[in-house]
């Protein structure tokens, strides 16, 4: 028997979205209850065949100004692109469902390898870029963390290797934090915040999203330290098999001594521990202009790790209520939503 459903339990989602190549901690339940608590709902819809999950999305909505509700599929739907009748019908099911759920505008952004075949496929469907251009990271790098210690330290350039020996023989030492420790976390992010003069969240934010995750296992805190003294730090998230390097944030104290290289490192080491094959450096800049960004830096510390460069298909949305979707057009041009 073949069905759409929205019933279907937390677990049997937050499994089929580990077990999806496409899957992300973007579409999982955990990801649904941090958002939850700052404005957005959230709603699954899954086809059942025989009761197996063969395709779905969890659907993040949010009121915005002027009676607008924006529909939102973060690095989804999962489904087989290659299936094109079962991707047309799903897709379909999911421009119905937001529509009778109030939304005016529906954004989905496809957790799979940009190509030619997909974006004539979503343009045929009646999607097109999204005015918002990217939500999510639509190029990142990959590190395959399947192999031993030694493979992986031997696929990195030499400055990252030369940086963790450094970071080690200099005394800086690395310990996983707690709850209490976002505190330490938060203070560091604001100082890099505005080095780098870019807007972050609410500090309950942040503990909201490492108490939630960490409950299940599935993220860790590492703090860097000199002589006690917390000097950087990041967030990892995992859904065995794979990982995301999250956020990061640095005291810009004790450069010299590369305390994040060895955060990294123990990042990398403490997701394959768990079972996970992938490490997702979450976000990356065009090679051929790196160069020109504020943010070369970072492009070259994360490319210093290796990995393979990935592309993925960004952000595509479709009009579901023509008026408000007007309205929503003329709010990100004046207002810049931030979604």
């Amino acid at each position: 028997m073949r069905k759409f459903s929205s019933e279907i339990s937390d677990k049997e989602w937050d499994t089929f979205v580990a077990s999806h190549k496409d899957g992300s901690f973007l579409q999982t339940t955990l990801w649904g209850k941090l958002k939850s608590l700052f404005g957005w709902e959230t709603q699954k819809l899954c086809l059942l065949e025989d009761k197996k999950i063969n395709g779905g999305c969890l659907i993040f909505y949010r009121n915005l100004p002027f009676n607008v509700r924006l529909a939102y599929v973060p690095y989804g739907p999962l489904i087989d692109w290659n299936d094109k009748e079962l991707s047309k019908e799903i897709l379909l099911e999911i421009k119905k469902f937001s529509y009778k759920n109030g939304a005016s505008v529906l954004i989905i952004e496809p957790n799979t390898l940009e190509s030619d075949e997909i974006v004539i496929f979503l343009q045929n469907n009646g999607f097109y870029r999204s005015f918002l251009k990217n939500i999510q990271p639509q190029k990142t790098l990959i590190l395959d963390i399947s192999k031993s210690q030694e493979e992986i330290l031997s696929g990195m350039e030499k400055r990252a290797r030369y940086g963790i020996r450094v970071a080690i023989k200099r005394g800086v030492e690395v310990r996983s934090g707690s709850e209490r420790d976002i505190q330490i976390f938060y203070n560091l992010l604001k100082i890099t915040s505005e080095r780098n003069k870019f807007k972050i969240h609410p500090q309950n934010y942040y503990f909201q999203a490492f108490k939630i995750f960490s409950q299940s296992g599935y993220a860790n805190l590492l703090i860097a330290e000199f002589k006690k003294e917390p000097i950087a730090a990041a967030v990892i998230f995992a859904i065995p098999p794979k990982a995301w390097y999250i956020y990061g944030a640095s005291s810009g104290s004790h450069k010299e001594k590369n305390p994040n290289y060895l955060l990294q490192w123990e990042a990398i080491k403490w997701a394959k521990s768990i079972g996970c094959t992938e490490y997702d450096l979450w976000g990356t800049l065009d090679e051929e202009k790196f160069s020109n960004s504020s943010l070369s830096g970072v492009y070259l510390f994360k490319r210093a790790f290796g990995g393979r460069l990935v592309k993925k298909m960004g952000a595509w949305e479709v009009s579901l209520k023509q008026l408000r979707y007007f309205i929503y057009r003329l709010g990100a041009i004046f207002y810049r939503m931030k979604i």
